[in-house]
């Protein structure tokens, strides 16, 4: 369910440009705190674009019975620095003495029961002239002038304003060397947090902005010089992008992020302050990690990273890095952070919660919101198991290094298994199969060759048999017919038979020389072969060896002329198969020699017909037939 901002909905109606904090929150209450923290930064983006920032008593006058929470403290000091920094100008209080300002301002009108205050808490800019932008400032240098020119401030956090500098001593004529220049606003803490400047300078890494300079001004004046990134906050930069922002650039933003964590790691520092508005985006998409002012490192005093706002690192801040004690100066309470990130880029939502005191109870009590109520809206199960890891709530359960979150997020993009998530056999093939197209392309092509040619030699194979067995019944019904003709010339006489068979011998032999058709050669046989089966005739002795040599001739020659590329097995095998039973009496060396070549061939390309086999070898003489 949507949920409308009443206080918005007031600001909307006003027709000038300045919109009165009075009246927009007049009824407001402790129970309306969250819409009154995000209203104010609405109002307070479009005064400022008007050029008319919102004042700190402003808001102390609009809302002084809220002002006892600690969230609209922070919100009401956030404001009112960039709204001075804004303008050109450089804080003169500090975050603390600002907060310190708003709580006696609760405490007076708490007594008085007035509805408002008569204490100015305006920031006033610095008596002197000399800071309105653009200024010189810092040490001398080569010439005696201050090294920088202070142009236009950049931004402001909590504990001071980014400047843009030209640095005097490397620039070079008309081309200038633009540098970002951090000042502090009280300088006995930046004194302090020049360990800054120290730990940044061990990092060399092409996603960490690198540190060229600090120091102390003669006027005391606490800096540290990084070089200028030409880019945008990630989040201005997510914004401009919308719809447009696809996965896999989000992972390849992730990826630098995580790379320029992990330099910083190896080096000994924890940045503990991740979030949208420290990595800047510059013009080729390459993220790079700012603001150092509270890493940590074994050896720095946890007091001084103790002291920074709330309000930006609340959403990203791991649990155990908000409870403090030693674990929240671990390496681990950044990998929560590049999860949050993530989850942030993937669902447009806060991981710890979108509203500060969901994201407060969440980190308190674990309770209402965190980063598990809405990873639904991560719509990839394998891109949203990655994610999850990172923002465990148990630090052992979390990958344990920026590394490890990286090489799981390359192995999202390049789709190889991602460790505890990609277990399944089929999900490995499946990515194996995204990785390697073409060779999948292949492989199935492969399939579908050997599966044609399988089918075709089936195929075959069935028509060789069908037409074998054509043949078998075209020679029963042959022998058939020869057997009632012979019967026929039998009853007119025998001698005119056999003459008349010897005739047609010689005929027959003649065509099968005349010609190389296979039908010719068939029923010369069948016709010899019925010859030689014929009672009457085979009385002659010397006849039907005639006949039985003259039927095993032709089919002798009949073999040899035919060509083994083009000529079935199976019907070489029905050949020496009959060869070797006519001659098993005549030539029982080239008898055996046949049928041995027949059981071959059977068992070669059709070792499925084993009975056929059998029964050839039956009839081979047991002690010529060993070891075959």
């Amino acid at each position: 369910m949507l949920i409308i901002n009443r206080f918005i909905q007031i600001a909307d109606k006003f027709q000038s440009n300045r919109i009165e904090l009075n009246e927009v929150f007049s009824d407001a209450s402790e129970s309306d705190i969250d819409q009154v923290l995000e209203a104010l930064y609405v109002i307070a983006n479009r005064r400022m674009d008007f050029g008319d920032p919102i004042q700190l008593d402003e808001i102390a006058t609009a809302i002084p019975d809220l002002l006892s929470d600690e969230s609209v403290l922070e919100v009401a000091v956030e404001i009112s620095i960039d709204g001075l920094v804004a303008t050109g100008n450089q804080a003169t209080y500090g975050p603390d003495e600002l907060v310190a300002q708003l709580r006696e301002v609760h405490d007076a009108y708490a007594g008085s029961g007035h509805t408002a205050t008569s204490r100015r808490l305006v920031q006033p800019p610095k008596d002197s002239a000399e800071q309105r932008l653009p200024r010189a400032f810092g040490p001398p240098g080569i010439d005696g002038a201050p090294r920088y020119d202070l142009r236009r401030v950049l931004g402001s956090g909590n504990q001071g304003t980014v400047f843009e500098a030209v640095d005097q001593v490397f620039s070079d004529g008309q081309l200038p060397v633009y540098v970002a220049l951090k000042t502090f606003y009280d300088d006995s803490v930046g004194t302090k947090l020049l360990s800054e400047g120290k730990l940044a300078r061990r990092i060399r890494h092409r996603n960490v902005a690198s540190v060229t300079d600090q120091g102390i001004t003669e006027h005391g004046s606490v800096y540290v010089v990084y070089e200028l990134i030409d880019g945008q906050p990630l989040d201005e930069w997510v914004k401009l992008k919308g719809d447009a922002l696809r996965v896999r650039q989000i992972c390849k933003i992730m990826l630098g992020i995580c790379e320029g964590v992990q330099a910083a790691h190896a080096s000994g520092i924890v940045h503990r302050d991740l979030k949208p508005s420290n990595i800047l985006i510059d013009r080729d998409s390459r993220p790079v990690i700012t603001d150092f002012g509270i890493a940590s490192t074994k050896n720095i005093d946890p007091s001084l990273s103790a002291n920074y706002g709330t309000r930006g690192s609340l959403a990203f801040m791991a649990p155990e890095q908000y409870e403090g004690g030693e674990g929240s100066r671990a390496p681990l309470v950044d990998v929560y952070a590049l999860g949050g990130l993530m989850y942030w880029l993937l669902s447009t939502r806060f991981p710890n919660g979108d509203r500060v005191a969901e994201a407060i109870d969440w980190l308190e009590n674990h309770e209402q919101g965190g980063p598990f109520r809405d990873s639904a809206s991560i719509q990839d199960p394998r891109l949203r198991g990655v994610v999850n890891k990172a923002i465990m709530l148990d630090p052992s359960e979390r990958y344990q290094s920026a590394e490890a979150f990286a090489q799981a997020i390359r192995n999202y993009v390049d789709h190889h298994p991602i460790d505890g998530i990609d277990t399944g056999v089929s999900t490995k093939v499946w990515l194996f199969a995204k990785r390697k197209p073409a060779f999948l392309a292949v492989y199935i092509l492969a399939l579908g060759i050997i599966a044609v040619a399988a089918s075709s030699y089936m195929s075959s194979q069935y028509q060789q048999r069908m037409n074998i067995q054509a043949l078998e019944h075209q020679a029963s019904v042959s022998e058939l017919n020869h057997q009632i003709e012979v019967s026929k010339v039998y009853a007119d006489g025998l001698e005119n038979r056999v003459d008349t068979a010897r005739g047609m011998i010689e005929s027959w032999s003649k065509t099968l020389r005349a010609s190389d058709q296979e039908n010719a050669v068939m029923l010369n046989l069948l016709f010899l072969h019925s010859q030689s089966l014929n009672t009457a005739l085979s009385e002659d002795p010397m006849f039907f060896k005639e006949l039985i040599e003259r039927k095993a001739q032709v089919a002798r020659d009949y073999v040899e002329q035919l060509d083994p590329a083009t000529t079935s097995p199976i019907q070489m095998a029905l050949w020496h198969e009959l060869i070797g039973n006519w001659i098993k009496d005549s030539d029982p060396v080239e008898s055996v020699a046949h049928s041995r070549e027949a059981v071959r061939l059977i068992e070669l390309y059709a070792p499925e017909d084993e009975l056929w086999a059998r029964a050839i070898r039956s009839t081979l003489p047991q002690p010529q037939y060993e070891g075959y």
